[in-house]
């Protein structure tokens, strides 16, 4: 529930406020919040290397987001609000994840995983839903199934299977790919573009997560 659903809905409404490349770019805090997490509740110390890392990473995302709140105004504080939460629940759910995995095996893991949020979902949409499931275009069901399977099932199951084969450092090394890639696909479907101020906060944000995993996987 905490890692798919919450998380899951949290970025949903964040990204009614602020562009897809930006949400992405917030998103991709969740290294360093899977860092503190850890040194919070696991007593993990944090090295310099780390430190600088998260503190570069910061600095990267307050210069992309203030330009934002340039030319999205006050809904940008509002979505960067709700993707940070998704950040935050998403972070939660990979140290979770580092230790149950390989009690409960991939698949089923993130089978269970994937249900229980099901499940919430339809409680949720039980309280506050009212709209006529069977009533959209056809189209909203074709693209609904499209991202089911190809944009959260066979994801899921491959970050699951990622972590218990490479770590969730290494991991955090490869999904390096994913700002960079939404980028990119936002400005040719959705006709989203950066700032360059924007580009530049978000080259530092990547870098400080790049280098910081890196940095990890020697060490280790």
């Amino acid at each position: 529930m905490w890692g798919y659903y919450l998380a899951s809905y949290f970025d949903f409404v964040g990204l009614t406020y602020i562009k897809a490349s930006l949400e992405r770019i917030i998103l991709f805090l969740y290294p360093t919040i899977v860092i503190l997490l850890n040194r919070i509740f696991l007593k993990q110390a944090i090295s310099k290397i780390q430190a600088i890392a998260i503190g570069l990473t910061y600095v990267g995302i307050i210069i992309a987001f203030s330009d934002e709140v340039n030319v999205s105004g006050t809904d940008a504080y509002f979505g960067g609000f709700f993707i940070l939460l998704s950040a935050i629940t998403y972070a939660s759910y990979l140290v979770g994840s580092g230790w149950l995995i390989p009690k409960f095996g991939v698949i089923k893991f993130t089978a269970y995983a994937m249900l229980v949020s099901c499940f919430c979902v339809f409680i949720h949409y039980g309280f506050i839903g009212k709209m006529d499931l069977f009533g959209f275009a056809w189209e909203v069901y074709l693209l609904g199934f499209l991202i089911a399977v190809f944009a959260t099932v066979i994801p899921s199951f491959l970050v699951s299977l990622s972590i218990k084969m490479i770590s969730s450092s290494n991991f955090a090394i490869v999904a390096g790919i994913g700002p960079i890639s939404t980028i990119i696909l936002a400005s040719i479907f959705l006709n989203e573009s950066l700032t360059l101020l924007q580009f530049f906060g978000a080259l530092i944000v990547i870098g400080g997560i790049v280098f910081m995993s890196i940095k990890s996987r020697k060490k280790d």
